[in-house]
């Protein structure tokens, strides 16, 4: 296989430009009326996994490592009132972002800017990315990125599929990275959770689904 005939990583398929194009790569399923009940039944509990394991308060700043289209930003402003930052890299999904979120709590924010500036201006004092450490290139950069943006103490969780899975330019692939054995590179592991079987809309979806909670040292 020559070189111009390998894989290459291709983040096009986040490249969306309505709600339901994006609702359909975010949480994807077999049929239209999975993907809705995916959508109802797992933001709330992810929403509010994710406010008290990170201890959110009106005043945190929180990352949220591709926000998609804010569904889990918008959860967290209208529960708890804190200033979300979603970053992305699809400029599709960070623009229907700004209109779903609705609020000025929050802001996107390119993946580039974020490479460039990792805690976006201030720092963060907690931060979370859910089935998206499984789809980025270099998770070897990301995660560390992650923690240099975050102030010390804060903490991280991490829902990530136990598997890669990589978009190329010949499908998803999977790679060498271990995304959890970086993240313990990074951070201090606290506590491990588990996605409840009920909740899962998609077979075997609670054993594919690996969620951790990790500190900032």
């Amino acid at each position: 296989m020559s070189t111009a005939d390998q894989p290459r990583y291709s983040p096009k398929v986040f490249d969306v430009a309505t709600e339901k194009e994006a609702r359909e790569i975010i949480l994807q399923g077999h049929a239209p009326d999975e993907i809705e009940e995916r959508w109802s039944r797992e933001t709330p509990w992810f929403g509010a996994l994710i406010r008290h394991s990170l201890g959110l308060l009106p005043e945190s700043r929180v990352l949220d490592l591709g926000c998609g289209i804010g569904r889990l930003s918008k959860w967290l402003i209208d529960a708890v009132g804190c200033r979300v930052v979603g970053v992305d890299i699809s400029e599709g999904m960070r623009k229907l972002a700004v209109d779903y979120v609705g609020s000025p709590q929050f802001t996107a924010v390119s993946y580039e800017s974020f490479s460039a500036d990792p805690a976006c201006g201030e720092g963060f004092d907690a931060a979370y990315a859910v089935y998206v450490l499984q789809h980025v290139e270099r998770p070897d950069l990301d995660i560390p990125a992650i923690a240099r943006g975050m102030r010390s103490g804060g903490r991280f969780l991490l829902v990530n599929s136990r598997s890669r899975w990589v978009p190329t330019t010949q499908g998803w692939a999977q790679d060498q990275f271990d995304v959890f054995a970086l993240a313990a590179n990074s951070f201090v592991g606290i506590h491990g959770y588990v996605f409840p079987k009920e909740l899962a809309v998609l077979d075997d979806l609670n054993n594919e689904t690996a969620i951790n909670l990790y500190r900032r040292p």
